[in-house]
């Protein structure tokens, strides 16, 4: 099995059971097997009765553990780890795991502890090392998020769920200098790329074909073919882990539905651990269903070869440094344009990525951050927004209404975002008008923990903790949006807005108050919510320093009349707005596409400007600033609009020994 020949392992397997029935290790192997192959009933099968015919055999309940996360069953999953350290409580691998599971449920306490069991068994145990991160950065706790990936870093300089976990926790670091971000972002992007190209000339000097293929050069510049409606489709790739109920499918999925076979040809490249129901509705969609490509398990060189078989023109990657994205991928520069939109708030770092999409309120033209692609502002706004399809049909009263006139203030941002300005400038909010209240929601607070957090970090800025409305994940989407019902204000965090938490207040009539970032600080992630605001007509909203912050915070409490109009009028605002305009946003964007290849040498046949934006839109030139930007992070918790951590789990090897054993589980903030 382990010189890739799977059949004849397969086929040893199945006589050792012929010989002996309850043969533990051989039903174990067999399940490994399955799993490898994604044959996951099968999988589950064997290691069921490889645990039956021996109780004691960790590894199959670990592996059954891991099979039963990934299939979203962490009840049985969390009862599978705690059979396996029954039988063996220092297996390391297995409270990594269980530890994953309780975090993902918010369960952070449980976490902790056998967080620090794994590291104390096993030092050296990166994956429990970038864990750890995940939990604290879970918690808000940024700064000791940071210092345990470094320390991962340390053990395993390699460790490149780490090192991008890393990346990613700086966007919310508050105060820190944007291009100091950026230079870690390149220097992990040059050091990416020195990597990918040594250990492809490492497999062309052992004559891998693929290697070789891809050293000589695929074909990476544009060819002189016309693209667009009088010549050949320009084909559009798009790949992403995202493709779910996630923050990132809120805005990808108007380019799968709406997207036209006459000047684009689109194709998906899905890297999908857990596909659900919006999976299969985006599958559906006729200009994508017979060009859906599944990815989750092959290389990053057979991808690129996939991607160079279709012909594709533009590569589109929509993770950035989060959970499942193929960075590896476009290191390859399979396409000959390569772009990164939507999932992550900043530079991906690497010269193979051609452009970054953005606009001009998110991203001035005057703004001073720096990133390695150069951006291409789209017209109005650089995101749509495609509500949920099980949201409430209604937007309800402002609560204050019906609670004697007590105003709610809310934010359900993720806590990473609540970093100590936010705190301060909330707690002023607060503070300012007098009986409000604040109604925080994020998985941490399905514990104390995160409450006594929480609690002191108002208390020292003279807020009461009875002023504080703290809920946990609320496991459906419609649950989740039905508690805006009790928010009458949303309060944006910085210097990392919100954007689907945005738009989701925002559908539910909720009024949100962000804080622009100034141009010569400019900060992409800050300025999010400005854009979104001011694309449906709501710039009122948009504060440019914290007093004017205060100021219309302060101002919408004090006038429940303007709250109850607001209510009333902001989803239809929204869905009248270029955020919602699904057939203008594609017609910019198609036209953006279509730019882009012709700014790279390409030709362009029928290159008409969109007829309802009035200009093309323009790329910017000199040193590229800002870019990107969604929620950030990994699996979204369903009923939640932030991005939560995705996992890989530790599965222990096939036994007889084929050591070592595949990595831990990890979590990718």
């Amino acid at each position: 099995k382990l010189a890739g020949r799977y059949k004849d392992a397969m086929m040893f397997y199945k006589r050792a059971l012929a010989f002996s029935p309850t043969y533990a290790d051989a039903h174990y192997n067999i399940a490994v097997a399955y799993a490898e192959r994604k044959k996951v009933p099968r999988a589950i099968t064997h290691y069921e009765l490889a645990a039956r015919f021996q109780p004691s055999h960790t590894e199959a309940q670990n592996n059954l553990g891991v099979l039963y996360k990934e299939l979203g069953n962490f009840e049985r999953a969390i009862a599978c780890y705690k059979s396996a350290l029954a039988a063996n409580p220092r297996h390391h691998q297995t409270h990594n795991n269980i530890a994953v599971v309780y975090t993902l449920i918010g369960e952070l306490h449980l976490a902790r502890h056998h967080l620090q069991i794994a590291v104390d068994l096993d030092p050296a145990y990166v994956e429990a090392l970038n864990n750890i991160g995940v939990l604290v950065r879970d918690e808000g706790d940024i700064v000791s998020a940071i210092a345990s990936y470094e320390m991962c870093l340390r053990v395993d300089p390699r460790a490149d769920m780490a090192a991008q976990n890393r990346l990613h926790a700086l966007n919310y670091v508050d105060g820190i200098a944007p291009n100091t971000v950026f230079e870690e972002h390149r220097n992990w992007g040059a050091d990416f790329l020195a990597r990918v190209e040594s250990e492809m000339h490492a497999a062309a000097a052992h004559a891998v074909p693929e290697v070789a293929e891809i050293l000589r050069g695929w074909a990476r510049t544009c060819d002189s073919e016309p693209r667009g409606a009088a010549g050949r489709p320009l084909r559009l790739g798009y790949i992403s882990a995202d493709f779910f109920t996630h923050s990132v499918s809120y805005f990808a999925e108007v380019m799968l539905a709406r997207q036209s076979t006459e000047n684009v040809l689109p194709y998906v490249y899905s890297n999908i651990a857990k596909p659900d129901q919006k999976t299969e509705r985006l599958k559906s969609y006729p200009s994508v269903k017979d060009r859906w490509r599944e990815i989750t398990s092959l290389t990053a060189v057979a991808v690129a070869k996939l991607i160079v078989a279709d012909k594709i023109d533009v590569l589109v990657e929509l993770s950035g440094h989060t959970a499942g994205n193929r960075l590896d991928v476009m290191a390859l520069r399979p396409a000959p344009v390569q772009v990164t939109w939507i999932g992550y708030p900043n530079t991906t770092g690497l010269s193979t990525i051609d452009y970054r999409v953005t606009d001009g309120v998110v991203d001035p033209p005057e703004s001073t951050q720096l990133f390695t692609e150069k951006l291409w502002r789209l017209p109005d706004v650089f995101l749509c927004y495609t509500p949920a399809d099980d949201a409430p049909e209604s937007v309800a009263p402002s609560p204050s209404l019906s609670n004697g006139g007590i105003v709610t203030f809310g934010s359900f941002n993720i806590l990473a975002k609540m970093q100590s300005g936010v705190v301060k400038l909330w707690a002023r909010v607060l503070k300012a008008c007098p009986n409000s209240r604040l109604l925080l929601k994020a998985k941490p607070f399905a514990t104390p923990m995160a409450h006594e957090r929480i609690h002191k970090l108002f208390e020292s800025e003279g807020v009461s903790k009875d002023r504080l409305d703290l809920v946990p994940l609320i496991p459906a989407t419609r649950s989740h949006l039905e508690a805006y019902n009790n928010v009458d204000i949303a309060l944006d965090p910085f210097p990392y807005a919100g954007t689907t938490t945005t738009c989701e207040a925002l559908y539910m009539g909720v009024p949100v108050v962000t804080l622009l970032a100034a141009p010569e600080n400019g900060f992409h992630a800050h300025s999010v919510g400005a854009t979104l605001l001011k694309s449906i007509g709501h710039g009122e909203l948009v504060a440019s320093s914290e007093s004017e912050y205060l100021e219309i915070a302060t101002s919408l409490w004090r006038d429940p009349g303007r709250l109850d109009s607001l209510r009333r009028s902001i989803r239809a605002d929204m869905l009248n707005s270029p955020l919602c305009d699904g057939a203008r946003f594609v017609k910019n964007a198609e036209a953006m596409f279509l730019g882009m290849w012709k700014e790279k040498g390409g030709v362009v046949a029928d290159f008409k400007r969109p007829r309802s934006a009035g200009v093309l839109p323009q790329a910017a030139t000199g040193s590229t600033k800002a870019g990107g930007g969604c929620d950030g992070g990994g699996a979204r918790n369903v009923g939640g609009s932030e991005r939560a951590p995705v996992v890989r789990a530790t599965k222990s090897p096939p036994l007889k020994k084929e050591k070592p054993s595949k990595e831990g589980e990890k979590a990718m903030a």
